[in-house]
């Protein structure tokens, strides 16, 4: 006896809709390159603590070559909020799909490192 709410597999499969049309895959792709990059600003507090280490950041990076949304993937959380600060302001040749501009996401690595 099936679960309470539980749908056979013959009903499912008659609920879905196969597309119309065969889906586009590939194409002519060019990844975004950097032009202008901003160096972080270091925390004093994490200077002076001695915090250092890379922070990724996932980025988007839309069609006029500006970031708009980011994500703190990884390190050290006190250097976040300095590393976010710094690739809002970096510049990007866009990604190009068939010649045409395209939003990408993208994985940057924000470095810092006492001297």
């Amino acid at each position: 006896m099936p679960t309470p709410g539980a749908e056979s597999l013959s009903s499912l499969s008659a609920n879905t809709k196969e597309p119309a049309a065969p889906l586009a895959v590939g194409g002519d792709v060019k990844a975004a390159r950097l032009v202008k990059s901003v160096p972080p600003v270091y925390p004093v507090v994490a200077r002076t603590q001695r915090i250092a280490g890379n922070v990724s950041i996932d980025a988007v990076v839309e069609t006029d070559g500006n970031v708009s949304t980011m994500k703190v993937l990884s390190g050290p959380a006190i250097l976040h909020r300095a590393a976010l600060d710094a690739v809002k302001q970096w510049h990007y040749e866009p990604a190009m799909l068939n010649g045409k501009p395209t939003a990408s996401h993208l994985t940057v690595t924000v470095q810092f490192r006492l001297q």
